[in-house]
């Protein structure tokens, strides 16, 4: 399991009623994409191998975070109602 899986299963073990698909590259080494939506909250984030995670909101706006712990986080903070 990479970084960007577990962090699917992070997300959806914090919040199951999350709607969420994990795109896959055609080579492994390159970028994945994992969409979240959880209400009217929408969230990306894109991550290839060696490199940081990027958070993508749904008003555009774009966060690298360089761990796995730092992206769940705030995917989750991003996600949670309230």
């Amino acid at each position: 399991m990479n970084a960007i899986q577990s962090l699917e299963r992070a997300v959806l073990s914090a919040l199951p009623k999350t709607n969420a698909i994990l795109r896959r590259p055609r080579d492994p080494a390159g970028q994945w994409w994992f969409d979240a939506k959880l209400g009217s909250a929408i969230v990306t984030v894109s991550w290839s191998p060696g490199e940081p995670f990027i958070v993508s909101m749904n008003d555009g706006a774009a966060e690298p975070c360089d761990s796995l712990d730092k992206a769940t986080g705030m995917v989750i903070r991003l996600l949670s109602p309230g």
